[in-house]
């Protein structure tokens, strides 16, 4: 992650921010999010912008939501009996 990203995830925890390779800015939120108690028009699950700045902009106007912590699933530490 680069360092401007990095700043905004401390700003807006909620969200995973990251710089595409063609150098656009993006965030998706994190969680499950319940789609039925969400009606505002500007609601987006993910967001956009070609600056840091600019998506600092647009996180700021996303309303917050509650959520439920993503599960992530546990590596696989156990050792295939096919090992060799």
């Amino acid at each position: 992650m680069v360092p401007a990203a990095d700043g905004m995830a401390q700003e807006f925890p909620g969200w995973h921010i990251w710089q595409s390779q063609a150098g656009r800015w993006w965030a998706t939120r994190l969680g499950n999010v319940a789609w039925d108690q969400h009606h505002d028009t500007g609601f987006a699950m993910t967001v956009d912008a070609d600056t840091p700045a600019e998506l600092v902009m647009v996180l700021a106007r996303q309303p917050q939501v509650t959520t439920d912590p993503v599960r992530r699933p546990r590596p696989n530490t156990r050792s295939s009996p096919n090992a060799g």
